[in-house]
């Protein structure tokens, strides 16, 4: 008995140059998660979780604004395609101004969700009929990209309960505002991180093993 952690990595399910356009070898990417499926999680009793990447489709492009001028400070664009957005280092006339962060993370988010609608239907259409169900992280605050405690209790909570009805939970990260850094995109290594000390053996007993 135990739970299977499998990462579906954003360089594998989207096409690393070009913006928000899947990858062409996401069939077969999803034909192994199926044959993993098959022929060792269920014969051996056990359970599985998918988590996957947003490549692409999590590109950000983040900009510092001035709180005096209101105005975009042009050096301060810039892309950033995962994990953290920092902040650039400003112009002398800007340094003694005070800046926040602004981003295009709401049309970002629509945008994850999109390829996470486009990975599930992947899945539940491969002949194998996989019973897969959507998660969100959830989490709308981070920080230092750590995700807080109360959203790690509440995801492994649900997914705890996918798990009891038999399902195969996938979990993609979203965007969400980091109190130290900024906007930032939860990774699927912290989800991963987080499934695996929260799913971790808990002795005898009925529950979830990793």
């Amino acid at each position: 008995m135990g739970t299977v952690v499998i990462k579906l990595g954003g360089a594998a399910i989207t096409d690393k140059a070009k913006e928000n356009t899947l990858s062409p070898n996401l069939d077969t990417l999803v034909d192994k998660v199926a044959r993993i499926y098959q022929t060792q999680v269920l014969p051996q009793g056990r359970s599985m979780v998918l988590v996957h990447g947003t490549g692409t489709f999590g590109n950000i492009r983040t900009c510092w604004v001035t709180m005096a001028a209101h105005e975009p400070t042009n050096h301060g664009c810039h892309a950033k395609e995962r994990g953290h957005i920092h902040r650039p280092a400003l112009l002398p006339h800007h340094r003694e101004r005070h800046t926040v962060p602004t981003s295009t993370m709401s049309t970002r988010e629509p945008r994850i969700m999109e390829l996470h609608s486009e990975v599930l239907r992947r899945l539940e259409n491969h002949r194998a009929r996989l019973p897969v169900f959507g998660l969100t992280a959830n989490v709308n605050k981070t920080y230092h990209g750590e995700i807080s405690a109360e959203s790690r209790t509440q995801l492994i909570k649900r997914v705890r309960e996918c798990l009891s009805r038999h399902l195969i939970p996938v979990i993609v990260g979203e965007t969400a505002f980091d109190v130290a850094l900024g906007t930032t995109i939860v990774s699927g290594d912290a989800l991963m991180h987080v499934l695996a000390t929260g799913l971790e053996t808990r002795g005898p007993g009925p529950g979830p093993r990793v």
